[in-house]
């Protein structure tokens, strides 16, 4: 699904590749702010993990579609809000490494039964894991112990580019790989630094496990041997181990070692000579727990779980693993309502839906009812009362509505919409019509764009970011560039809301800001996740005030650094954490934001004349916020003409209706008249103004109630002119030039004679073109019949609604052409003659050779081909209406030889014209070359 502006869907990955201001420890949400309730999806699987385990707690991971989330208990678990990944158990403490920007990292450590939480600069040290004493890290190819202030060099040179550690509160046990191999493992005391090398031939860098008294490990590189040495003494016993290519996960206490399969849990007691025992069953995570272990299964809830199993491999199911959230993939805000988007389970199938909830209050937030807001679409965008969802159409599936009103189809799979203007497939600009609002060519399809009212913010594949204003034609300085070096494969690449356009970075600042109004950028110092009016929030779930100079991100709640999805919209702020759930809170910070205006969707003329076409004129005006009542005050020149008053609960005004009347009730006169609408923002934010925040919301509209006339041109017969089929028309205003948005509409019919009443007669006329902003067409020749005349009119129809009278009727016909006279007598051929109509003429000698054809009209015309040795022809005609004959000998001798040359040209009673043609035969020059046959009506 997608939303509108401001809406960004945020990798887990982003979130730990960098990039945050500062370690986000665990907060309470803002004062006023409101959950949703989320709903359990007990069908969405998960995968599970133990960090740490003790006979008095357990830490369990798990990561869904929401990300890595933590949880302890013994009988049962509870969330551990904040724990970045890497979290340990240490005790009743939870320690985990939160990444700075600049790639320092601070580590917090929880107590879980107090909630009390401490946190210490870890630099640039790789956090590895901790113990009661202190924590364990990597720094530039050394071991490093550090605890508060302390920081010892525990290894100056780890052989090899990777180490596994394990600790307790005396010592850190960790593998190592010298040149050239295998891996070793060595000891080293935490208190005096005293390094001692167990002379174990690692299988792997991680087949290890510590226990209190004893320290396990497996040698070997294919069929391996299972090491047990007592800590104290250093007496080792054996036994032979599992094949390396079968196990993985090991874990020890000190009375068994246990090591995770592909089928199952093997136990080995400590005792060489017992045997091992095999729990069935696939398990994701395996720890010690006091005398024995626990496992634990990922998947659906039904399936996962944790597993207690004792030395001697007895197991039991012992906690249920928390179901997740429904899974919502979009997020939000407009016009006072929360948007969110997320499968619904109908039997075995996940349906997408799209709901909302109106959020209302100013220091307390509360949620109305759930609503949904289309059936079973894949996404909605939502501006004010305009949508675009998914149909199951072809071609077009994505549907843009008003209300309920279809305004246009467009190709794709979603959409954002913000007024009457919409992003779709995250790419492309269009209007709510369906029109394509076209970019530079050089520009090329942007890889990211977002919409603002009629304001598109892009970013080319190069990186380069330009800002589009959809009201102004392209120019040098439409669309203009923003800014450089924008991130084309982040998840959030740009996003623009009023003046504020901001976008990625792949590394520091990680994110920049853009100041329309201001024409200045600023480094933001966090990954943006949202943009609202002079606002961004961060993927570490923090909001900064770009109004204020110098401001430092301040942190929203419990979201530390993993926001799943955010929006902004006024002076709100939604966003999804960890636990799948939407809050809504106010923003800590921020001035009034005036409602703007996103855009209008108006005729640019109406003619209030009565004639049922365009007679009133409707705005509908989109806003960027609710505004109870609006003023629309129309003017000619200053005086006020007109006072129409509407609302825009939603931020859409549409009952504003003028219809053409001035305050007097007399009709206006036609000409321009200005517009300004204003009206006060619900929530005490200011007045209208338009889209760029400052200039009133003004424009203008025409009345205009005079109808233009059309002049039609077409060819009388058409080898007159052209040497291929089809009939030409062509027509323009009879006046001076053609109002604005005009179309046109051309209808035709074909002329025909009635040989029962010797009368000619015309078929019921036909739309030919409608609606089109073109001037000329051809009516192709596979529309129309050899010989036959046709009747063309046209009008115009104005932006105003004006429809003007029908053109006269004017006559062209489709020239028979050589091929289609008929050979009475012959004989006759016919060849390719280039140049000629439709490339042929027919040709013969013989003065008993015949032609026949037939056409309707006043005047006949016949073209052939002339040169030095042609000969006579006769042309001979009867008209039926009058009866009557006529006969012409024409020469068709010429100096050179030339095509399509009209030879005769005649005007006749009006009627049905039986043609003959003949050679005359002319001495020593008896043929003839015909080329064409026509007539005006």
């Amino acid at each position: 699904m997608s939303l509108r502006r401001r809406s960004a869907g945020l990798l887990a990955a982003a979130l730990v590749a960098g990039l945050l201001t500062a370690a986000q420890p665990a907060q309470a949400l803002p004062p006023g702010a409101v959950t949703l309730p989320v709903a359990d999806d007990p069908a969405l699987a998960q995968t599970a993990g133990v960090p740490g385990a003790n006979p008095g707690r357990l830490l369990v991971a798990t990561r869904a579609w929401n990300g890595l989330r933590y949880w302890t208990g013994s009988t049962g678990l509870a969330p551990v809000p904040g724990a970045a990944s890497g979290a340990v158990l240490v005790g009743d403490t939870a320690v985990w490494p939160v990444l700075q920007a600049g790639g320092t990292i601070r580590v917090v450590r929880r107590d879980l039964v107090s909630g009390a939480e401490t946190s210490e600069s870890g630099g640039t040290d790789s956090f590895v894991t901790a113990g009661p004493t202190g924590w364990i890290a990597v720094s530039g190819g050394q071991l490093v112990f550090r605890s508060g202030s302390t920081r010892r060099v525990l290894l100056a040179g780890l052989p090899g580019s990777r180490a596994a550690v394990r600790m307790d509160a005396t010592t850190a046990f960790f593998s190592y790989l010298p040149a050239p191999g295998p891996w070793r493992l060595a000891a080293v005391d935490l208190a005096t630094g005293t390094l001692t090398d167990l002379g174990a031939a690692l299988a792997s860098v991680s087949s290890f496990a510590v226990s209190p008294s004893s320290v396990a490990w497996l040698e070997g590189t294919s069929a391996t041997t299972l090491v047990r040495r007592d800590r104290a003494s250093g007496a080792t016993t054996t036994r032979p181990g599992p094949a390396l290519s079968t196990v993985s996960l090991l874990a020890a206490t000190d009375g068994a070692t246990a090591w995770r399969t592909s089928t199952g849990l093997v136990v080995a007691p400590a005792d060489p000579g017992a045997a091992e025992v095999t729990v069935p069953g696939v398990f994701g995570d395996l720890a010690a727990r006091g005398p024995g272990f626990v496992a634990v299964k990922g998947g659906t809830p039904a399936a996962s779980g944790v597993w207690a199993v004792s030395a001697t491999g007895t197991s039991s199911r012992i906690l249920d693993l928390p179901v997740p959230p429904e899974r919502y993939s979009a997020l939000d805000l407009d016009n006072g309502r929360v948007i969110y988007a997320g499968a619904t389970r109908k039997g075995p199938n996940l349906v997408p839906l799209a709901r909302a909830r109106t959020v209302g209050g100013t220091t307390t937030l509360t949620a109305g009812a759930e609503t949904t807001l289309a059936g079973e679409p894949s996404f909605v965008g939502l501006s004010g009362t305009r949508r675009a969802v998914l149909t199951s159409d072809t071609g077009v599936p994505v549907e843009l509505l008003d209300g309920t009103t279809v305004t246009g189809r467009v190709p794709g799979s979603r959409a954002t919409v913000s007024g009457p203007y919409a992003v779709v497939d995250g790419t492309l600009p269009y209007r709510v019509s369906g029109s394509r609002i076209a970019l530079p060519a050089a520009d090329g399809t942007p890889v990211a764009t977002d919409v603002y009212g009629s304001r598109f913010a892009y970013v080319r594949t190069d990186g380069t970011v330009r800002l589009l204003d959809a009201t102004k034609a392209l120019s040098a300085t439409n669309p203009v560039t923003v800014g450089t070096g924008a991130c084309t494969t982040c998840a959030f690449v740009v996003g623009i809301a009023a003046d504020t356009v901001a976008w990625s970075t792949a590394a520091a600042p990680f994110g920049v800001a853009y100041d329309v109004r201001a024409k200045t950028t600023r480094s933001l110092g966090l990954t943006p996740a949202a943009v609202g009016d002079r606002v961004v929030v961060s993927t570490a779930g923090a909001a900064l005030d770009l109004a204020v100079a110098g401001s430092t991100a301040v942190a929203l709640g419990p979201a530390n650094g993993s926001l799943t999805l955010a929006a902004v919209d006024d002076h709100r702020v939604a966003w999804t954490g960890p636990d799948g759930a939407i809050t809504v809170a106010r923003l800590p910070f921020g001035a009034a934001h005036r409602p703007r205006v996103l855009g209008v969707v108006a005729r640019s003329a109406f003619s209030p004349n009565a004639d049922g076409s365009a007679d009133t004129w409707e705005p509908a005006f989109d806003l960027s916020k609710p505004v109870p009542a609006v003023t629309l005050t129309i003017r000619s020149g200053t005086p006020v003409v007109r006072t129409l008053t509407g609302t825009g609960t939603l931020g859409s005004v549409r009952n504003l209706v003028w219809d053409g009347r001035n305050t007097a009730g007399a009709a206006a006169r036609d000409g321009t008249y200005t517009w300004t609408l204003t009206g006060a923002a619900a929530d005490g934010d200011g007045g209208v103004v338009a889209v760029d925040g400052t200039g009133a919301a003004t424009g203008s509209v025409v009345v205009d109630r005079v109808a233009e006339t059309v002049t039609l041109s077409a060819t009388p017969s058409t080898a007159a002119t052209r040497t291929t089929g089809g009939i030409p028309l062509t027509w323009k205003p009879a006046g001076a030039a053609s109002r604005a948005a005009a179309v046109y509409d051309v209808r035709w019919r074909m002329v025909m004679y009635d040989f029962d009443r010797d009368v000619v007669v015309y078929d019921t006329a036909q739309a030919l073109r409608t609606g089109t902003t073109a001037t000329a067409y051809t009516v192709p020749e596979s529309m129309v019949l050899p010989g036959s005349t046709y009747q063309f009119a046209a009008r115009v129809r104005d932006g105003a609604g004006n429809a003007g009278p029908w053109s006269a009727w004017v006559d062209s016909q489709q020239s028979l052409d050589d091929r289609d006279l008929f050979r009475t007598t012959g004989p006759w051929s016919s060849s390719a003659a280039s140049g000629s109509f439709l490339g042929t003429t027919t040709t013969a000698t013989s003065q008993n050779a015949v032609l026949d054809g037939a056409v309707i009209g006043s005047r006949l015309y016949v073209w052939a081909t002339t040169c030095p040795t042609c000969g006579e022809m006769r042309v001979g005609v009867v008209t039926r209406s009058v009866g009557g004959s006529s006969s012409w000998v024409v020469d068709t001798r010429s100096a050179t030889t030339k095509r399509k040359v009209l030879v005769l040209s005649k005007v006749l009673p009006r009627g049905y014209q039986s043609v003959t043609i003949m050679p005359w035969g002319t001495s020593g020059r008896p043929r003839i070359y015909v080329d064409a046959v026509g007539s005006d009506f």
